[in-house]
C-alpha cells in the first residue's frame, strides 16, 4: 500500500533532481603546437618556413643565406664580372673576375696527354685585353708566363683574388692560401704533410675537400697536393691535366737547374 506524498513535496523533489543533472561544459582549449627548439618548424603549405613568431621565409630568403653575394671593396655594389678565354697547350681556360680580382679559373677536362712539342706552344688570349679588367689581364699574363717562360712567374704580380671562399675565414681558406706560400713550382706535398702546415694534423681528408673547392686552379696550386703513397690523387680538372701539370713543372724546373 503506497502513502500518497503531499503536493508540495513532490515539487522540491523534481526541483532537486533538475539541479542534480550535469552542465554541459565547454571542453578545454587546445594547446598550440610548440615550435622546434631553437628552430624553423615546417608549415602546412609545401615550400614554406614558419619562423618562431609565425613569420614566415620565402624560398629566396632561405636561398640568400646560404649563397654569400660577392661584393666590392666596400661591400656595396655587386661585381660586375667579366669574362676571358686563355687558349693554353692544355686547352681553353674560362677566366672570371671583375675590378676587385679574380672570381674562378675553370679548367677544361683532358682525355689524352699533350705532345712535349706542343707544350712550349704559345699561349693566346681570346678577346680584346684592353676591355678586361686590370685583375683578369695579371692571370692571363701569369698563365702564360707559367707555361711558356715559368722563370717570369717569380717576377710577375700575382692577380688579386675575389671569391666569397676566399674572403671568409675557414679551414679552406687557410689550407689554400699555405699551399700558395709554401709550395713552390716543381714541388709537391701530401695531404697528410699541408694539414700539418695549415694548423691541423689530422685533418687530411678536409684538405682533400679544399683542393677540390679551389676556385682559382693552378695558380693555387691544387695540383702539387699529392697522396702519401706517391700516387697522384684526383683532380677538378682529371688526372691527365694534374699528371701533364706536374711533369711541366719537373721538366722546366729540371731546365732551369742546367
Amino acid at each position: 500500500m503506497f502513502t500518497k506524498r503531499p503536493r508540495r513535496a513532490l515539487e522540491q523533489l523534481s526541483a532537486d533532481a533538475i539541479s542534480a543533472r550535469p552542465s554541459s561544459v565547454p571542453p578545454p582549449p587546445i594547446p598550440p603546437i610548440p615550435e622546434h627548439a631553437g628552430g624553423a618548424r615546417k608549415a602546412s603549405r609545401r615550400g614554406e618556413v614558419v619562423l618562431p613568431g609565425g613569420r614566415q621565409a620565402s624560398p629566396s630568403t632561405m636561398a640568400s643565406r646560404r649563397v654569400p653575394k660577392m661584393t666590392s671593396k666596400e661591400g656595396t655594389s655587386q661585381c660586375q664580372e667579366k669574362h676571358a678565354v686563355l687558349l693554353s697547350p692544355v686547352g681553353k681556360l674560362e677566366i672570371s673576375g671583375c675590378e676587385t680580382g679574380v672570381h674562378e679559373i675553370k679548367l677544361p677536362r683532358l682525355s689524352v696527354l699533350p705532345n712535349g712539342t706542343e707544350a712550349a706552344m704559345r699561349c693566346e688570349l681570346s678577346g680584346s685585353v684592353t676591355s678586361m679588367p686590370e685583375p683578369l689581364q695579371q692571370c692571363a699574363a701569369w698563365l702564360n708566363a707559367y707555361f711558356c717562360e715559368p722563370s717570369r712567374t717569380e717576377q710577375l704580380p700575382l692577380p688579386p683574388f675575389h671569391h666569397p671562399m676566399l674572403q671568409q675565414d675557414s679551414f679552406t681558406k687557410e689550407v689554400l692560401w699555405t699551399l700558395l706560400r709554401e709550395v713552390k713550382f716543381g714541388e709537391a706535398i701530401s695531404y697528410q704533410q699541408l694539414a700539418e702546415r695549415a694548423g691541423n694534423s689530422r685533418a687530411a681528408r678536409a684538405v682533400g675537400g679544399a683542393m677540390r673547392s679551389n676556385p682559382i686552379p693552378i695558380i693555387i696550386p691544387c695540383h702539387r697536393v699529392i697522396c702519401s703513397s706517391g700516387q697522384i690523387g684526383n683532380y677538378g680538372g682529371g688526372n691527365v691535366m694534374k699528371e701533364w701539370l706536374l711533369s711541366h713543372e719537373k721538366l722546366q724546373k729540371e731546365k732551369l737547374a742546367d
